[in-house]
């Protein structure tokens, strides 16, 4: 009697094996002195035939489970790919207990047990790995076989594992999860099956779709009984000829979707699936799952649309399945069968084979987010992207592609050839407007689901202004403005922005080589305006942002650079500016990353993302982030309009100099800057009082050592963005209003600004408020 696979096999000649395969072979004699190196089916594989020893529990196998202390093996070598392909292998025994065992791959039930040793790729595991390695690893999974533990009962369940698989089954888990509770609602003591309209996705062109490794259909989740098929069947038929007809190429086809009761739970493994139809479906009736009546119906009626036949099963298992949230099993095939005639009429040849194919879930937000790594945490949505050009592309493919879907985009640019270079879109969407190119292209990674992408194809300011208006600004979460326009920004800033809502600004600086993201704190504190005031600040210590702005005041070609302010942001639309793809990428990766790190972290503060790229000695990057707190905003005093923006922790410090100098005045200067148009002061930092000021209860007289120097330094390294902008100084007995010496004061300051079109800005601290001053021309 016959006991080993191999035993029928002749003997392979050594010599005309590659030299590494020679030497895996002596290695392998190591372990066992008498294999046999043997002919395998065609002439691409050559198999060794070894026994290798089994460590087996002291009291015999768990269950009785048939695992021998030897155990003989194939080791299956390419004899072309090896060692690049890891060796298959195999139990050489006949009687091997395949069918009682997880993690092994399917096979015919005549062919030997094909284990499977590595939950990835085998061939990745084995590149760092050797053939006694491999051996290894049989050894201790005949082990695991023998002591019960290839799938313990607090495992997840093992599923089936398919070699070989014929094209791909593309659904949505959850839909067909859906589908079958509504159907076990309705029949709850008897399995079931159903037909299902699959969508070919294969593109032939002018010929019917032929089933081969690259065949793949959609389930779009149109369910039928046998009645309502054929209602629907005819126009089937007229897609599927207006695509033959090379008119279109929407091919569809019938398939059968079914599954036993939910009481029948399926504990067996299965390692052999019967490969021919008739053996295959006496397999699915001994599972409690009905598929001949609609495999006799698809034929009686002529529902048989294409060639093959999708068939896709639900099977119950004890434990939820390894790599699923449930433990509904779903496992999908494809017959391609023949019809016999017989006196009883037509019927399905049971020698037509049967395939599995490999099942596949389209992408979805929900699992674009569970494969980025973001499930469990909160979802971005509800987020409205202004400027969809090269770098709001990028960003918002950065969030469609995490499982961000619910966007509006608004732009009324339209692709143009030169945008390519650096856009997201490639060259199919030329001359579209960009908002609705991008929509496109994210509803074809998702295709028939439902997502929430509007577009609007106007300027973000004229359809603020418009009135059909129908962007309801109050149904948003975030604000991204990846415009780089001054104008958007400025209208923004100011505009009456629902308080919930978080502006964020994406942009490219200095020649490229600076990513910047400014994200609003809280309730709008900081704002856009006053961060940028920030940004400035920090040049004075940050040499890097200092030599930028330094940079951009000496490249100002018409006006002063402390008059004007400065663009950040490069318009990437423009055919003048130059800037390589990977460094808008590079960018706007770094700075969809810090967005998405402040809205999972429900961070409260302002925060500035500064990512910079160096090419000066070797390629470098470095990202940093700083975070504000809320300002103090306080109005003027004595002149309506005007407003003083206080960067978070100065008034404190200021309190802080009344207190130490206590019962004497002190005072100083305010650094910052002034916006005429807006009637806004920003302070983004004081001076302590000079050394040679004069300090008294009642009189503060302010020195000038090193003044000078010192603003000269701020306006130096700020590239004249930041300058002079009032005085402070304290009266600790308090009073907020002004003395004969601080209107002196006034009348002083105010003669030399008002030559320069500034306002005379004085801050007077009492021991718990400050009190602001404004004078500006006559008033």
């Amino acid at each position: 009697m016959v006991n080993l696979f191999t035993e029928k096999f002749d003997n392979d000649d050594e010599s005309t094996l590659s030299i590494e395969i020679r030497e895996a072979i002596t290695e392998l004699r190591e372990i066992d002195k008498n294999l046999k190196v043997k002919k395998w089916h065609g002439e691409k594989r050559t198999a060794v035939a070894l026994t290798v020893p089994v460590s087996l529990p002291s009291r015999g196998t768990v269950n009785g489970i048939d695992i021998r202390e030897e155990e003989p093996i194939i080791i299956l070598f390419n004899k072309y790919l090896y060692p690049h392909e890891a060796p298959k292998v195999l139990s050489d025994r006949i009687r091997f207990p395949k069918g009682d065992l997880a993690h092994l791959n399917p096979t015919p039930k005549e062919h030997p047990a094909c284990f499977c040793l590595h939950r990835g790729n085998i061939n990745e595991w084995f590149a760092e790995h050797n053939i006694i390695d491999l051996v290894d690893r049989v050894c201790n999974w005949l082990k695991d076989a023998a002591c019960d533990n290839l799938n313990r009962q607090d495992d997840d369940f093992e599923p089936v594992l398919f070699n070989n698989k014929f094209g791909c089954s593309v659904f949505l888990e959850e839909d067909l999860l859906k589908i079958l509770s509504l159907h076990r609602k309705k029949n709850k003591i008897h399995g079931d099956s159903i037909f299902v309209l699959y969508d070919v996705l294969t593109k032939r062109n002018n010929s019917e779709p032929q089933f081969s490794d690259d065949y793949f259909l959609r389930n779009n989740n149109y369910v039928f009984d046998l009645s309502a098929a054929l209602k629907v069947a005819d126009h089937c038929k007229e897609r599927n000829q207006l695509s033959l007809e090379g008119k279109s190429n929407d091919y569809c086809t019938f398939g059968i979707l079914a599954w036993p009761t939910e009481t029948d739970i399926i504990h067996k493994y299965f390692s052999s699936v019967p490969d021919k139809l008739g053996p295959f479906l006496d397999w699915a009736e001994t599972l409690n799952i009905p598929l001949r009546e609609s495999f006799a119906d698809l034929l009686k009626k002529d529902l048989n649309l294409l060639p093959g036949i999708p068939i896709t099963l639900i099977l119950p298992r004890p434990r939820k399945l390894i790599g699923h949230s449930t433990n509904q099993e779903i496992i999908s095939f494809i017959t391609y069968p023949t019809i016999t005639k017989e006196k009883e009429g037509k019927k399905w040849d049971d020698k037509s084979v049967v395939h599995p194919m490999m099942n596949l879930n389209p992408l979805s937000p929900f699992r674009a987010k569970a494969v980025s790594g973001f499930e469990a945490l909160k979802s971005i949505e509800k987020v409205l992207v202004i400027g969809c050009g090269a770098v709001g592309s990028k960003a918002i493919f950065h969030l469609a592609k995490s499982g961000s879907t619910d966007l509006t985009l608004v732009d009324n640019d339209s692709i143009l050839p030169h945008n390519l270079a650096r856009h997201a879109l490639l060259g199919d969407s030329l001359w579209q407007n960009k908002a609705e190119a991008v929509k496109s292209e994210i509803e074809k990674l998702f295709p028939n689901q439902k997502l929430n992408v509007k577009t609007y194809n106007e300027s973000i300011v004229e359809l603020f202004n418009s009135e059909t208006n129908t962007l309801d600004i109050r149904n948003h979460n975030f604000i991204i403005d990846a415009t780089a326009s001054n104008i958007v920004e400025k209208f923004l800033t100011y505009s009456n922005l629902p308080s919930h809502i978080r502006y964020s600004r994406m942009e490219i600086g200095d020649e490229g080589n600076l990513g910047i993201l400014r994200i609003e704190g809280a309730s709008r504190n900081p704002r856009m305006d006053d961060l940028k005031m920030l940004t400035y600040d920090l040049a004075i210590e940050d040499t890097s942002l200092s030599e930028w702005l330094i940079r951009n005041k000496n490249s100002q070609q018409n006006g002063s650079a402390a008059d004007e302010g400065i663009t950040i942001g490069l318009n990437c639309s423009s055919d003048s500016v130059k800037l390589a793809d990977e460094t808008v990428s590079l960018h706007t990766s770094t700075i969809v990353a810090g967005l998405r790190n402040t809205i999972y972290k429900e961070e409260h503060d302002g925060k500035i993302l500064f990512n910079h790229i160096s090419l000066k000695a070797g390629f470098k990057v470095n990202a940093q982030e700083v975070k504000f707190g809320s300002l103090d905003i306080l109005k003027a005093r004595n002149l309506q309009g005007w407003e003083v923006r206080l960067k978070n922790g100065i008034a404190d410090q200021l309190f802080k100099q009344l207190s130490l100098n206590s019962p004497n005045e002190t005072g100083g200067l305010l650094v910052g800057r002034t916006d005429l148009r807006n009637k806004t002061i920003y302070v983004t930092r004081f001076l302590d009082a000079p050394e040679d000021s004069i300090m008294t209860p009642y009189l503060f007289t302010r020195g000038i050592t090193g003044i000078s120097k010192i603003i000269k330094r701020v306006r130096k390294l700020t590239g004249g963005m930041l300058d002079f902008v009032g005085e402070w100084h304290t009266h600790p007995m308090g009073g907020s209003k002004l003395s004969g010496k601080d209107r002196e004061t006034v009348r002083e300051l105010k003669s030399y600004l008002d030559k320069v079109n500034l306002p005379t800005f004085i801050l007077i601290v009492t021991p718990n408020k400050l009190h602001p001053y404004v004078f500006y021309k006559n008033r």
